[in-house]
């Protein structure tokens, strides 16, 4: 009985190990995936705003957001690679495409490459001193900013950078930019803020890019005001 008894004990143990043994195994291979996509920083966005409200309360921001190629596609599918001079990329990932061809100069117009936040921070200060810092790191299989070949060249588009809100940390501070309801006609300039124009000069030199948006915009409703932001690409 008391040999009974030890094999009972020692059933529990085993089971949870063999539990364990298989999870591990099934859950590798996707660790593994996603360590095969990641990809060091293509490009770098820094992103500069600031707010004077009609009471007069003032702030200032500046945020730095560096961008690698996503692990997945998502919601659109920008690449049709089948070959190229009898070349075969594997088009599985943004990740994947991006270092079969080595260079965003390589892309065919019409095809897009989404990137991720693979760091992220800002800092906002206002006028009384107060001062909040945020810090992030979207996941590798979402996308905030996109690049489509064009003939002339390409088109970067990005989203939203604000971070380190102030509203509830900075009493009646509150630093949104691209949330704030806007006067008429305003959404197209802001449209424009978030997209830089490059040659195929630009790609050709990538490593030497710097261009610079700018954008004053007017907000209404809730929160009025003037504002202004200005944002700079540079490669990594």
């Amino acid at each position: 009985m008391a040999e009974m008894r030890s094999v009972r004990c020692l059933k529990g143990p085993k089971v949870l190990y063999g539990i364990l043994i298989g999870i591990l195994f099934i859950a590798f291979p996707a660790f593994r995936a996603l360590g095969a996509e990641a990809q060091p920083a293509v490009f770098k966005i820094q992103f500069e705003w600031g707010a004077t409200s009609q009471e007069g309360y003032t702030f200032k921001g500046n945020a730095v957001a560096q961008y690698a190629p996503s692990s997945q596609w998502t919601g659109r599918i920008g690449a049709n690679w089948k070959a190229v001079s009898g070349k075969g990329y594997d088009e599985t990932s943004p990740a994947s495409l991006y270092k079969g061809l080595g260079s965003l100069a390589a892309m065919r117009p019409d095809d897009s490459i989404q990137f991720y936040k693979v760091k992220f921070t800002a800092t906002v200060t206002t006028d009384n001193g107060c001062s909040v810092t945020d810090k992030e790191t979207d996941s590798p299989d979402t996308y905030t900013a996109w690049i489509t070949r064009t003939p002339e060249g390409a088109v970067l588009e990005f989203g939203t950078l604000e971070a380190a809100d102030t509203e509830g940390r900075c009493d009646h501070y509150d630093s949104a930019f691209f949330s704030r309801d806007l006067a008429p006609g305003q959404e197209e300039v802001k449209q424009k803020f978030f997209t830089f124009q490059l040659t195929n000069s630009d790609l050709a030199n990538f490593k030497n890019i710097k261009k610079v948006n700018n954008c004053t915009l007017e907000a209404v409703n809730q929160l009025p005001g003037k504002m202004w932001g200005k944002a700079t690409l540079t490669a990594e």
